[in-house]
Parts: C-alpha cells; sequence; structure tokens
C-alpha cells in the first residue's frame, strides 16, 4: 500500500485470490479502509523470491567492523549512571 503519492510503499499483509483483479478488491477492503490510501499492489506468493533463512549468515557482522553496530558503543551505561546520578542529586536538594 502506498499512504500517498510519493511516498514509500508499506507492505500490510496478504490475502488470497483466485484472480489478480479479485487480489486488488480484497487487499483495498483489508488494508486501504485503515487510512489514506493512494495505490496498492499485489504479487502472487510464488512470484516473491526470498533468502532461505538458513543464508542468514549473509548478514553476519564482521568481526573487525563492529563500529557499525550501534550496540557496539558502552555510552548507553555511562548516560544511565549519569541520569541515575542526577536523580540522586535533586532527591538530595
Amino acid at each position: 500500500m502506498q499512504p500517498k503519492s510519493g511516498s514509500q510503499p508499506i507492505h500490510e499483509g496478504s490475502v488470497h485470490a483466485a484472480a489478480p483483479d479479485m487480489a486488488l478488491v480484497l487487499a483495498k477492503e483489508q488494508f486501504g479502509r485503515r487510512g489514506n490510501c493512494y495505490n496498492i499492489w499485489v504479487a502472487k506468493t510464488s512470484d516473491i523470491y526470498a533468502l532461505n533463512p538458513t543464508d542468514s549468515d549473509m548478514f553476519d557482522t564482521i568481526a573487525d567492523k563492529k563500529y557499525r553496530n550501534p550496540g557496539g558503543f558502552k555510552v548507553s551505561d555511562k548516560i544511565t549512571q549519569f541520569k541515575r546520578e542526577q536523580k540522586e542529586e535533586t532527591k538530595n536538594d
């Protein structure tokens, strides 16, 4: 579904139908009535190509590039400690 002209399409869900025109009608009724809808696309499940779950290692991060993963930074621990200290200071004032 596309909420407005020029916006990114959003995957809303799946419908099952015997023909493409019926799939469009069902998709409009199911997903288009909830909010703004500019356009809807339907595709046969058999036409969708996806990676096999056993190929998930394709997305593993290389060990020497952990800087790309925000979880590699330990700043959140310092921020949490700072917030605790600030709360304690305001309690003591």
